[in-house]
């Protein structure tokens, strides 16, 4: 199997068509799966996914739950399912917008054996205003690699949906970790770059969408960088302090962001 997409959805049915479509317009050829980890949605998320899944010519295998598992439980659950040489992940409230995007990741990924992953260029769509924007990662003319040391200071990567994963890759990091609900784009690209640099490439392909339901997005921008600033110090730890100089140096410009930011 040469590619597992990796749908992970909880409560979306109001963006998840949007979501499918960026699946069901790739045109990906080789041997791919869909794996659907919908984690006991309540609103007809599933309902509609199965709808839109029932006819396609791919594999596609559901893990339902009579429960809640949480976003770290259902991630765990969702990535060792997946068979595929490569992950794709993508979350149910987001879209992919180009129909070459898994053959451009693929195809980079094939020609590069020593990337642990590779992730693209995207636009956020802000819901309350409506609106498009591009990501510094835009301003990219050609592909660029990042160590460990780079995505600590930067947080480069953005949202999971932009990343392709090599599995053999995945599947070292410890499941414990993937079910502590901290675990995050920013982390697995550290962690995947202390083996080799990982790749951006730089053509806008996805949209992550910012909305008031969101587990991230639904936060205040203060609420986020104390979360930012507390995941440090466990990463730090899961790391091996490899890195703590590092950490300590983000933590450091982030308090002078924020107050450079009340002074402004």
């Amino acid at each position: 199997m040469k590619l597992s997409i990796l749908l992970v959805s909880y409560n979306q049915v109001k963006y998840i068509d949007q979501c499918l479509d960026g699946i069901l317009i790739q045109c990906f050829t080789e041997d791919m799966e869909v794996i659907v980890a919908d984690d006991y949605s309540q609103d007809g998320t599933l309902v509609r996914i199965k709808e839109r899944l029932k006819s396609v010519e791919f594999p596609v295998h559901y893990l339902e739950s009579k429960k809640n598992l949480g976003l770290g439980k259902n991630y765990s659950r969702a990535l060792a399912a997946c068979k595929g040489e490569y992950v794709a992940i993508m979350e149910g409230d987001d879209y992919w917008t180009d129909p070459e995007r898994l053959i451009k990741h693929v195809d980079f990924l094939d020609h590069q054996d020593q990337c642990p992953m590779s992730f693209n260029s995207f636009q956020i769509y802000n819901e309350e205003e409506n609106g498009l924007t591009s990501t510094h990662s835009s301003l990219a003319k050609e592909v660029r690699y990042y160590g460990p040391k780079t995505l600590i200071y930067y947080n480069l990567i953005g949202n999971l949906s932009a990343c392709i994963f090599r599995n053999s890759m995945l599947r070292n990091i410890p499941n414990r970790w993937f079910e502590s609900n901290i675990l995050s784009d920013w982390f697995l690209g550290i962690a995947l770059a202390e083996t080799s640099p990982v790749a951006l490439l730089p053509e806008e392909m996805s949209v992550y969408r910012v909305n008031s339901n969101g587990e991230w997005s639904k936060h205040t921008k203060a609420i986020k960088t104390a979360i930012k600033e507390k995941c440090t110090f466990t990463y730090d730890w899961m790391l091996g302090y490899r890195f703590t100089r590092e950490f300590f140096g983000y933590r450091l410009s982030s308090v002078i962001k924020s107050k450079r930011d009340q002074w402004i």
